[in-house]
């Protein structure tokens, strides 16, 4: 059970540190992209192992399926990091006495083009997976990522690092409205 418990730990702190929610308490360690990158290949491991079972592939559609995945995940990360830059920018310029507001617009208007990018991407892959599976396997595939994510936002929740845990993050139930 503790490899079980470890494996969700893992995959928790990807969840954690991607996207634009990425931004940390300033008493809280961020992992560095090599680390989030370590972190990652790790889930998509047990991602990829769940998903063959889940759909139960075999060789020759896992063998088209997962590079799809790695793409549209490396492009996905790549816009993600990106938004993590962008958010440490825009935090650093709050922080100074008098901000300009021409570095926070560009930077806002850099996470608004970064959310069309991971749009389109996610599109794209949806387009390259209905060329490779049926159209029910398609739908369980959405399904499966849908509740495979759910399931690791609960784990995150569950073990702290989320909402107000040992890690910091928002209080349960409020969208950090009292931090």
């Amino acid at each position: 059970m503790k490899t079980g418990k470890t494996v969700f730990l893992i995959l928790s702190l990807i969840l954690v540190f991607s996207g634009t929610t990425a931004l940390a308490d300033d008493d809280r360690r961020v992992p560095g992209e090599e680390e989030i990158g370590r972190v990652r290949k790790k889930v998509e491991a047990m991602r990829a192992w769940r998903l063959t079972e889940e759909l139960d592939l075999d060789e020759e559609k896992a063998a088209r399926l997962f590079p799809a995945m790695r793409r549209s995940d490396r492009q996905r990360q790549e816009i993600e990091a990106d938004n993590r830059r962008i958010i440490r920018l825009v935090s650093a310029e709050l922080d100074k006495p008098e901000p300009d507001p021409d570095v926070v617009d560009k930077a806002l208007d850099e996470l608004i083009k970064n959310r069309r990018r991971i749009f389109r991407n996610e599109e794209d892959h949806l387009q390259d997976v209905r060329k490779i599976l049926s159209p029910e396997d398609t739908a369980r595939y959405l399904l499966f990522q849908v509740k495979f994510q759910k399931e690791i936002r609960e784990r995150i929740m569950r073990s702290g690092m989320g909402h107000g845990g040992p890690a910091g993050g928002m209080r349960s139930g409020n969208g950090g409205r009292d931090r």
